[in-house]
């Protein structure tokens, strides 16, 4: 909500009044993040998530109790909360857009391949083709692979694009 009413023209008491739901907003996020961690901690305060590596509707692997995928890289704070036991370090591991590798050798996309085998980022080769972000490139890239629309995907990108764009970008891809 806020990034569409960021966008918005407003006066400055709308603007402060929007900036502050989000800083509320992110809080609330983080303790309720906190409270799920909490909520799962054995007795010596460790988390033993579930690992979900079949059956999921997507068919990628998942986790549960708490869902460890859902703590962004990019979010030191909540990274930092999780701390290996003294001899032991945590691991991180990155299938590295395998659906979009999987997809390339199906098809024999000729592109797709010659951007994997340079070691080149697909999401990146999505986004130079139909002139967006990489981050909307990302999301596009998965949304129709697990057969989303322009509706879901605008949805998806929280309506930073419109329904209609949405569409377009679909048709196109």
């Amino acid at each position: 909500l806020p990034k569409l009413l960021r966008q918005e023209s407003l006066l400055p008491q709308a603007r402060e009044a929007i900036e502050a739901y989000a800083q509320h907003a992110e809080v609330i996020d983080k303790v309720k993040r906190c409270a799920e961690i909490r909520a799962v901690m054995d007795s010596s305060g460790r988390v033993h998530p579930t690992l979900i590596t079949v059956g999921t509707v997507t068919s990628r692997m998942a986790a549960s109790s708490p869902n460890m995928q859902n703590y962004s890289k990019s979010n030191p704070e909540m990274r930092g909360l999780f701390i290996p036991e003294d001899g032991h370090v945590l691991i991180s591991c990155d299938f590295a857009q395998i659906e979009l590798r999987v997809i390339a050798a199906i098809a024999n996309e000729k592109r797709m391949i010659e951007t994997i085998e340079a070691g080149g980022d697909l999401h990146s080769l999505t986004g130079q083709l139909l002139g967006i972000p990489r981050q909307q490139a990302k999301t596009v890239n998965f949304l129709i692979v697990y057969g989303g629309g322009g509706a879901r995907l605008a949805n998806q990108l929280r309506y930073e694009i419109s329904e209609e764009e949405g569409k377009a970008i679909v048709r196109r891809y």
